[in-house]
C-alpha cells in the first residue's frame, strides 16, 4: 500500500511524515519512504522498490500527480505551516537561499491546494494539536492498526 503524505516544505511535514513512517512500522512493515513531484517520479521509484508499503511525500505535485492521487481513493494527508515558518526551516535546516525557499513555499502551497478540499484528504495545521492527537488522527485516517500507547510513544519521540 501507498500512503501518500503531501505537505508545504516545512519542520511540521516532515515531523508529520516522521510519524506516517513510524506509525506505518508499528503497524507491520518497515516502508519505503520516498519523494516524488510527478506521477512518472512516483511510478519509477516505486518500480524500484521490493517494498509492500510505501510513504511517498509530496511537496510539489505536478498535475498528473495531484489527478492519480485523487482518482486513486486513498487517504492522505496535507500538512500545512504558515509561510514564514516554511521559509525559516528550508534556510537554516536545508540551506536554501531566501529567494529560493520563498518560491519552494509558494509554489509548494499552490499546487496542494486541490488537495486540501479532497474527501480523502486529513488536513493538519502546525500548532493545532499535540504530536500524540496528529498521531491518532494520522493512524485513524490511514486505519492503521497501532495501539493508543505506541501511538503514544511515537509521537512523544518524534517531538
Amino acid at each position: 500500500m501507498i500512503f501518500p503524505a503531501v505537505g508545504v516544505p516545512g519542520r511540521f511535514a516532515e515531523q508529520c511524515e516522521n510519524l506516517l513512517c513510524r506509525l506505518v512500522a508499528a503497524s507491520g512493515a518497515e516502508p519505503v519512504f520516498f519523494g516524488a513531484s510527478t506521477l512518472g517520479e512516483a511510478g519509477a521509484k516505486l518500480l524500484a522498490q521490493d517494498g509492500l508499503r510505501a510513504v511517498m511525500v509530496v511537496r510539489r505535485p505536478s498535475a498528473d500527480l495531484v489527478q492519480a492521487i485523487l482518482a486513486s481513493g486513498k487517504p492522505f494527508f496535507v500538512a500545512l505551516e504558515p509561510p514564514r515558518a516554511c521559509v525559516a526551516a528550508l534556510m537554516a535546516d536545508h540551506g536554501a537561499g531566501l529567494l529560493e525557499a520563498v518560491r519552494a513555499t509558494a509554489s509548494a502551497g499552490s499546487t496542494i491546494l486541490p488537495l486540501m478540499q479532497a474527501p480523502g484528504a486529513l488536513v493538519l495545521q502546525a500548532d493545532e494539536s499535540s504530536l500524540e492527537a496528529i498521531a491518532t488522527a494520522i493512524a485513524g485516517h490511514y486505519r492503521l492498526d497501532v495501539p493508543q500507547q505506541t501511538i503514544a510513544d511515537i509521537a512523544a519521540s518524534v517531538a
